[in-house]
């Protein structure tokens, strides 16, 4: 899969809450299968712990990726990822938990595990 529009230093680049507080880092990019568009970052908590943040409203700084959620409601997503795909029910989870529409578009890929070439389940059905 080739993905256009991604930027390499989006990935582990540190992830910051809507104030600029460090929460963790960009662990990877799940993007829509279908568009390529970005949907979820796949994120590494300060505390280990993996979980997602909606793509849409994140932006890219001099210090790292801004979301705009407070620290308090990015750490508390109740999505932990095993894996590198995004099961269903932690979708839902996520989506209740960000207050977005769960999406009927999908897969979703892992951008830098696609980009990579590595084989498995990289995706997960919407």
């Amino acid at each position: 899969m080739r993905a256009t529009g991604i930027v390499p230093a989006l990935h582990d680049a540190p992830l910051r809450d809507r104030d600029g507080t460090r929460v963790g880092y960009v662990e990877d990019l799940l993007a829509d299968a279908r568009t390529n568009r970005p949907a979820w970052l796949v994120v590494c908590l300060d505390d280990g712990r993996r979980t997602v943040v909606p793509a849409r409203g994140c932006r890219p700084t001099p210090a790292g990726t801004r979301a705009p959620h407070p620290a308090g409601h990015l750490t508390g997503c109740p999505a932990t990822l095993a894996g590198a795909a995004l099961e269903r029910e932690a979708m839902a989870d996520a989506c209740r938990h960000y207050g977005v529409l769960l999406p009927s578009a999908g897969p979703f890929v892992a951008v830098r595990a696609a980009a990579a070439g590595a084989s498995g389940p990289q995706s997960a059905a919407a």
